[in-house]
């Protein structure tokens, strides 16, 4: 095979291969009242309560929750008598179904907490960035509601909501990084507050193999550019 054909060859498989797409979670696709755990884990993603324990790293007072609670409930009026989403604030970032209930009708409700509550993401393949929607954030919240990113056991970084002056608003915390990150921990408010999480976006670290071949297909094209000339 000539080195233009084997350099068009490489090109096309490095075009054709995985895009590794940006994965968004809405919870929109659960029922209500559902328990997130392992639904989104051909997504790349496995949720599990009660990232922390022991003492509480926020001013609540309250050491962290051991019976976090991962329903999904939807945006509905404040008169719905099977819970109380709060107030979610503007602009409207959370639409359809929002993690976390805040109610005492639904067993294990937000209100039935025993401490600051939190929760983790474990992926099953590394990301490079993650995003996700807070609302209900108010004043003072920027203490309260914060993701801590890792990559295994190391401390990637962590980024916490914007203070406001308002009473409530809906924030994006984001994260990205070099290293790839195979976790977060999500601290979505404190025993005295509550902040709804939606919209979880992340985007995968493209494999090795995909990078190989896009490199491949570059220098070949590159070679084609140079023989021409």
């Amino acid at each position: 095979m000539s080195f233009r054909l084997l350099s068009l060859a490489a090109f096309a498989v490095a075009a054709s291969a995985p895009s590794h797409a940006l994965t968004t979670i809405t919870f929109n696709d659960l029922a209500p009242y559902t328990t997130v755990g392992n639904q989104y884990a051909a997504q790349g993603v496995v949720f599990s309560p009660n990232a922390f324990s022991g003492p509480g790293s926020s001013n609540s007072g309250q050491a962290w929750a051991t019976n976090t609670n991962l329903q999904v409930v939807p945006i509905l009026p404040n008169t719905d008598p099977n819970y109380d989403h709060g107030l979610l604030g503007s602009p409207a970032l959370a639409s359809g179904m929002i993690l976390r209930a805040y109610g005492n009708v639904q067993p294990g409700g937000w209100l039935e907490e025993d401490g600051d509550a939190s929760f983790k993401m474990t992926f099953t393949t590394p990301i490079s960035s993650i995003s996700m929607v807070m609302a209900g954030v108010s004043p003072g919240d920027e203490l309260q509601t914060r993701i801590w990113v890792y990559s295994g056991t190391t401390l990637l970084g962590t980024v916490g909501t914007q203070d406001v002056s308002i009473l409530t608003t809906q924030q994006v915390l984001s994260f990205a990084s070099t290293t790839p990150i195979t976790s977060v921990a999500v601290r979505p408010g404190t025993y005295f507050d509550y902040v709804a999480v939606d919209n979880i976006s992340f985007q995968p670290v493209p494999e090795p193999g995909t990078w190989a071949l896009m490199a491949l297909g570059l220098v070949g094209m590159a070679g084609i550019a140079r023989r021409r000339r």
